[in-house]
């Protein structure tokens, strides 16, 4: 087997690269070979996306924000069992119609804690100020610039104390609650593999719900 062989087995391209480039020498294989791994390891200087900060997608995060979250998932469970302990004594099965009252309540609004965080957190994303505008983020190795029409700031990567992966996107968080968000929806397969690579170059954590609540 050639060295240029070798290296086409080794990518596992083997059959699929012409005879012609198949019958290369060990220094042209060697060539071959740096300019693919400079190709791998290499980043582009900035990833410039367009997306719309909007109430929908602010709700969409927030929900897998919450979503592993245990104190709400105790909340609930302690809901559910107001709620029961609650309609035993509608029913007459203990005196204090009062108790089973104050308990429904109690047990109505543990189940509904979550969806109550939800609409406080997006009731307070919509005092950023390009709420529901079309936002151009430009991220590259020193901050992220976000602009809208002629407004914009930036955020050095050092604002940021860690991100979480989504399926529907990447979460920046400044703080437990507070974070800047990129969709999937705004990038390509290849931006999305660069994003994660500028992710790891800057040594940003990766969080869990366990970091956060």
């Amino acid at each position: 087997m050639t060295p240029s062989s070798v290296f086409a087995h080794y990518l596992g391209y083997e059959g699929l690269i012409p005879r012609q480039i198949v019958t290369l020498t060990v220094k042209e294989t060697r060539l071959l070979f740096y300019i693919y791994i400079i190709g791998i390891c290499a980043m582009p200087e900035s990833i410039q996306l367009t997306y719309p900060l909007s109430r929908t997608l602010w709700r969409q995060f927030f929900v897998a924000h919450y979503k592993n979250d245990s104190g709400i998932k105790w909340c609930a469970i302690l809901g559910a069992l107001c709620i029961t302990t609650s309609l035993i004594g509608l029913v007459g099965l203990y005196p204090s119609q009062l108790a089973a009252n104050l308990l429904l309540a109690t047990g109505l609004f543990g189940l509904s804690t979550k969806q109550l965080l939800i609409f406080i957190a997006v009731h307070k994303a919509s005092c950023h100020p390009f709420f529901n505008q079309q936002l151009t983020v430009t991220i590259n190795e020193h901050e992220i610039t976000v602009r809208s029409d002629q407004k914009g700031y930036s955020q050095p990567w050092d604002n940021f104390t860690g991100y979480r992966h989504f399926d529907l996107g990447f979460a920046l968080y400044h703080d437990r609650h507070a974070f800047f968000f990129i969709p999937t929806s705004a990038m390509s397969t290849q931006q999305q593999h660069d994003l994660q690579q500028r992710l790891d170059a800057t040594a940003l954590p990766l969080l869990t719900a366990d970091h956060l609540f």
